[in-house]
Parts: structure tokens; sequence; C-alpha cells
């Protein structure tokens, strides 16, 4: 499936092609409009800062393909908004462009609404 869009805005190519995708409509109104470092929360005991990534991405698990979007990315993880619970410790594959892409391990997932689970990630060295 990954092979076919080579060359191209591989995201845009492989969206539509996804088994589900993140239903945005409770969250477009200022989702995209975040930019930046987060602000550190107190007891934050994250190992590097986190950055506002809001952007479309694909998420492999299983076999299967989902829409999702980022949340935020630091050294560390990332966050995404997906169409699916996925249980903690499950391995899922991130990509973010046709240059960036990574393994990584859910490490906390809640359900935000219909379709849309909030996933926390760590990325695998």
């Amino acid at each position: 499936m990954l092979d076919t869009a080579a060359g191209g805005d591989l995201i845009a190519a492989l969206w539509d092609r996804t088994a589900a995708q993140t239903d945005m409509s409770p969250f477009l109104e200022d989702y995209f409009e975040k930019t930046g470092a987060l602000p550190a929360t107190p007891g934050d005991n994250r190992s590097h800062a986190r950055h506002y990534l809001r952007k479309r991405a694909v998420l492999g698990h299983s076999g299967a393909y989902y829409g999702v979007y980022t949340r935020d990315l630091s050294r560390g993880g990332v966050g995404v908004l997906c169409p699916r619970q996925l249980l903690p410790l499950t391995e899922v594959k991130v990509i973010l462009s046709a240059q960036a892409n990574f393994q990584a391990i859910v490490r906390w997932c809640r359900r935000v609404d219909d379709c849309c689970y909030d996933v926390g990630c760590q990325i695998r060295a």
C-alpha cells in the first residue's frame, strides 16, 4: 500500500484509502491555529519539550492504516487523534510524510468523541 505513492505527497495519496479517518468536526474551529512550543504544566516530568504539530498523518496498526491528526511532537513521542481505540503497549507506525515515518508504542489512549481517540505514543529508538 505504501509504495504506490512514491514521488508524490504520500499523506494525501494514502488518506482516502485508509480504513477510517478521525472525525475532526468538534475541533476544527481553532485546531490548526496552534503553533510553537506547548506551555509547561506544573508536575510535568517530561524528558523533552513538546511542540504543536497540527497536520494530517497516517497511522498503521495490524495491517490496517488510519487517517489521524497529529497534536504534538517531541524528541520522544507524538500525540495523535485517531478514529480507533488503541490499547497501551500496541506497536504502531506513524507516517508524517514520505521522509518522516517511525515506529512507536502506544502509552495511553482516551476517548474524546465518536470516532476520535486521543492517543499518546512513545517513539521507538
